[in-house]
């Protein structure tokens, strides 16, 4: 394992106090995660090696709630690859101080590697800050508040955290979990759920439901070869295109093209200090997957109609297709049900005090949704 810093990042100057120590003098609040890496020996030496890195460390409460949501996770952490991907997930690669932490986001690389997901990119979390409170955002953006930040030992910092954080699932999953059941339904229908979730470093621009019922008599009506085109239109690969990346490429009134999977091209704007890709507009950023990040859209784009412009006076974008009309209910979720409903939690609805993530989106979510999707 290798927990050296990916991030060119400045480390604080501490006397030589060991991460044992930090855990030790903070039993009150970290005695549950000291036992737990008391069972995995290789990560505690890796831990107590390692230079500049950043722990995010649950508390025991945080711990607790873990627990009492998912009463088999206290049997699972006794698996050891289980129990050692899940702290992996909480070692970032790189010195994250409280100092360096702002309301732009940070996406930092962490020691847990997926292989069979990201080649050679670790999975990530975001750092960021959201008023006077410290936020780590992990999988299906679910949000830990840091209560306790900088202690500093000889191979990093150590912040303690409310929550447990989320690993990042497949997009399937993600999409299935995060009420995007339109899409998920969508990807079944088409046979294009395994392509999916095997790319590498993807960037899934992910209609809403709401945005499926916007074009629902076209899209039910489509066929598969149709429907699977206008799929890979919301798909860019060759790199985990997070917003800062879209903020950076259209700053100052720019535009940028990226190429779809589909072959054709969208263009991506700032209005407003929104982003809008083509006329769709981003309405949940950065939900990280094992596979790379979805952005939530609220429109289904068409890759016969690239050149419509954003209309930030409409709160709900024109159709990209000709003839579309609204249906009841949302296409193609027939026999999706998700393994448990995770809404995903914006910085802004922290800000104006949303519940901390619910626990039970904390790992796992993988083996019930493949038996969903075996199923169908």
């Amino acid at each position: 394992m290798h927990l050296q810093s990916l991030f060119p990042f400045l480390a604080a100057t501490v006397a030589a106090v060991s991460i044992t120590d930090v855990l030790s003098a903070n039993s009150n609040e970290l005695s549950t995660l000291t036992s737990l890496l008391g069972t995995v020996p290789q990560l505690t030496n890796a831990l107590a090696t390692s230079t500049n890195i950043t722990v995010i460390a649950p508390s025991n409460a945080a711990f607790q709630a873990a627990m009492a949501a998912m009463p088999n996770l206290a049997t699972e952490v006794k698996n050891t690859t289980f129990l050692t991907s899940l702290l992996e997930y909480h070692v970032i690669q790189g010195l994250v101080p409280s100092s360096m932490i702002s309301t732009t986001p940070i996406f930092a690389s962490t020691a847990l590697k997926i292989q069979s997901a990201t080649g050679t990119s670790s999975q990530m979390v975001e750092v960021v800050k959201s008023g006077v409170d410290v936020l780590v955002v992990s999988g299906f953006k679910q949000v830990s508040r840091v209560t306790k930040a900088d202690l500093f030992f000889d191979g990093g910092v150590l912040h303690i955290v409310d929550t447990v954080l989320t690993e990042p699932e497949s997009n399937s999953v993600t999409a299935l979990d995060t009420g995007l059941t339109s899409l998920a339904g969508a990807l079944v229908k088409t046979n294009m759920l395994a392509g999916v979730d095997t790319l590498k470093d993807a960037t899934i621009f992910a209609p809403s439901n709401a945005a499926f019922v916007q074009v629902g008599n076209v899209v039910e009506a489509a066929g598969n070869d149709l429907l699977s085109t206008v799929l890979d239109y919301h798909i860019v690969t060759g790199g985990a295109v997070k917003s800062t990346d879209l903020m950076r490429m259209t700053a100052n009134g720019a535009s940028t093209m990226l190429k779809t999977l589909q072959g054709g091209t969208l263009t991506v704007r700032q209005e407003n200090g929104a982003l809008y890709i083509n006329n769709a507009k981003i309405i949940v950023a950065d939900i990280l997957t094992s596979n790379g990040v979805v952005h939530v859209i609220n429109n289904v784009m068409n890759p016969l109609a690239t050149t419509l412009l954003p209309d930030t006076a409409r709160a709900t974008p024109v159709a990209d297709f000709a003839g579309a009309s609204p249906v009841v209910n949302a296409p193609f979720t027939s026999g999706i049900q998700p393994t448990t409903t995770i809404v995903p939690v914006t910085i802004a609805q922290v800000a104006a005090g949303h519940a901390a993530m619910p626990t039970v989106a904390l790992v796992g979510a993988v083996g019930a949704a493949a038996a969903v999707f075996a199923n169908m």
